[in-house]
């Protein structure tokens, strides 16, 4: 069973002593189940099921908010005749916001996201991809943070978040303005001893949504340097109905060839090679049936992924769904069956508090 003693301390620390007793605290959440069969090239399937509530306080006075996500999940699964069994307890979010004249200031557990947010985020603070889930929640970080808007469309955002071991602490700096039809915006972030980023990022509209990213990654001494790239297009028919996009990706320390894949995972990365793109295909069919489509594509050995998915709601806060995930490519590639599995198809319900 994994539990985040310190984070169910700080949560109750901070709901009984930041807001006026007079705050009322609301509850939210929701409760999910999700079914998944694999079937790996030894024809012997493998299958989970994982049930997470999904818990979420608040408690707000005039000035004063204070916000928690916690995550209870069961996971039971076979892979490959060993059963496995887990209880998780784990907090998301959990921090103290205040809305005062000089800007909006955050305390405690909190996510802080530079850039635009989407796939292939070259300024995201955390770069894993859950197929199963691609707007999944990530896990905040204990920091204080601070936005401040010069108007409605500009201003900065800044965090400190600090570490026992003064070296590793981290913070970052965002200035963000409009320009046109244009988002634009400047970062530069310290995530830890010896991993620095900066760049810059633009998101708008020329008759079809674009969007762009650069950055640079640099150590404590400056030796240790490489690009981050993104390149995103966006279009939408039928008034919203059906949506089309693609990213393009690069990232300087990715392999050029297959043979070169460094099999442990890294930081700062996302996948092993050097280019890839993205697609998603979003179609509303009307306020119940709703598919769409993802898929991923290593450009430089030629694997990838496919992940259709079908959502149907049964009524207000309740609906189910299904996902398939459908890898090719040859031998030794990075999203080959041999590697990934012929296939695997995911059942969801999910039921909003």
């Amino acid at each position: 069973m994994k539990v985040s003693y310190a984070g169910i301390f700080l949560t109750a620390v901070m709901l009984a002593a930041a807001l006026p007793l007079h705050a009322e605290i609301s509850l939210g959440g929701a409760l999910r189940n999700d079914f998944l069969v694999m079937k790996p090239t030894n024809n012997q399937a493998n299958f989970n099921n994982t049930l997470e509530l999904k818990l979420v306080f608040t408690r707000a006075a005039e000035e004063w908010k204070f916000y928690a996500d916690a995550r209870i999940s069961l996971y039971a699964g076979l892979i490959t005749n060993i059963t496995q069994t887990d209880l998780g307890l784990n907090l998301l979010r959990a921090f103290i916001r205040y809305y005062s004249p000089a800007g909006v200031i955050t305390l405690g557990k909190t996510y802080m996201n530079f850039g635009i947010r989407g796939m292939f985020n070259p300024f995201e603070m955390v770069k894993n991809v859950n197929f199963t889930d691609l707007n999944y929640d990530l896990e905040g970080m204990i920091a204080l943070t601070w936005e401040l808007g010069f108007d409605e469309l500009s201003g900065l955002k800044t965090y400190v978040r600090p570490d026992p071991a003064l070296s590793n602490s981290g913070g970052g700096l965002a200035l963000y303005t409009h320009l046109g039809t244009f988002d634009l915006g400047a970062i530069y972030n310290r995530k830890a001893y010896d991993r620095n980023v900066a760049g810059v990022y633009f998101k708008g509209d020329i008759e079809l949504g674009v969007n762009g990213a650069w950055a640079y990654h640099f150590d404590d001494y400056g030796t240790n340097r490489f690009n981050e790239a993104n390149l995103g297009l966006d279009y939408s028919f039928f008034d919203g109905k059906l949506i089309l996009a693609l990213v393009f990706y690069f990232d300087e320390t990715g392999a050029e060839n297959s043979s070169s894949y460094n099999p442990f995972s890294t930081v700062d990365k996302y996948f092993k090679a050097k280019y890839y793109s993205y697609a998603n295909i979003s179609v509303v069919f009307d306020e119940f049936f709703s598919m769409q489509a993802d898929g991923f594509f290593n450009m430089i050995d030629g694997s990838g992924l496919a992940m259709p998915q079908v959502k149907y709601t049964l009524s207000d806060g309740l609906s189910v769904g299904a996902l398939a995930g459908i890898p090719w490519g040859p031998d030794k590639s990075e999203f080959s069956p041999n590697t990934s599995g012929e296939f695997s198809i995911l059942g969801r319900f999910e039921a909003k508090l």
